[in-house]
């Protein structure tokens, strides 16, 4: 059974997942400016960790015909970084703000690879009755970590419903790089509080990107606060799908 039921022109299905300390509402600007040109699905990311994480987006990815575009923001990075070699169909990654992990890496691995991060100061621990804890963002450090360019007033309301991330997901080492395989695209604002803009550049970098845009004054809430750049790049990397690509073969 599909998911989606596909036009006849084939024009992509872009799979939108979100981050940590955040649902998929974080989406909704983007969704409002590309559903006329595609269909979009938003998956919801369970934040328990990278297998389940990567388990639950696999799952949904099989659920969809035809071409796939899969977009990760912020820790959804690792989710995409992971489901995109388990699909045949996902043809483009586009990482915004977000993290693309190597095997064997964290998001621990990769916020210790440079310095400025102001995540490790802004969070609350909650514990859990496996040892580890549900990782949630302060309230009165939620507007300068991740959402500056957002008015103080969105930011409370982001912090006030946000979504815990479990411990172990920022410490669970990554499978085989979607990256490596499939064109990709990065998108990230320069004043980032949560990850540095060195990580961002790094990531690009290694994983070749195909193009990467930098948003000036931008913090790590792109969806929201610049929907329009995170717009440009999704349908940039829908423009590579009238490219032959190599089929993958799913892990």
């Amino acid at each position: 059974m599909s998911l989606v039921e596909r036009d006849t022109d084939n024009k992509p299905t872009v799979v939108l997942v979100h981050g940590a300390f955040e649902d998929g509402s974080i989406w909704d600007p983007v969704v409002e400016r590309l559903s006329s040109d595609y269909t979009l699905v938003v998956a919801a990311n369970p934040l328990r960790g990278v297998d389940p994480d990567s388990a639950s987006l696999a799952a949904l990815l099989r659920l969809t015909d035809g071409p796939i575009i899969l977009v990760g923001h912020a820790y959804g990075g690792v989710a995409i970084t992971n489901a995109g070699c388990r699909s045949e169909n996902v043809k483009a990654l586009v990482y915004v703000s977000a993290l693309a992990p190597e095997r064997h890496e964290s998001a621990r691995d990769l916020f210790g690879r440079f310095p400025g991060s102001g995540l490790q100061g802004a969070l609350a621990a909650a514990p859990l009755s496996d040892g580890e804890a549900d990782l949630y963002v302060r309230p009165d450090r939620y507007h300068a970590v991740l959402a500056a360019d957002l008015p103080e007033t969105a930011a409370l309301r982001l912090a006030a419903r946000q979504r815990p991330v479990h411990s172990g997901a920022l410490s669970g080492p990554s499978g085989d790089p979607a990256w490596r395989r499939l064109p990709n695209w990065f998108v990230y604002g320069d004043a980032d509080e949560s990850v540095p803009s060195a990580l961002h550049d790094f990531q690009a970098r290694r994983a070749g990107a195909a193009a990467t845009r930098v948003v000036e004054g931008a913090s790590q809430i792109l969806p929201l606060s610049q929907p329009d750049a995170v717009c440009q790049t999704i349908r940039a990397a829908a423009r590579i799908l009238t490219l032959p690509i190599p089929n993958i073969t799913p892990d």
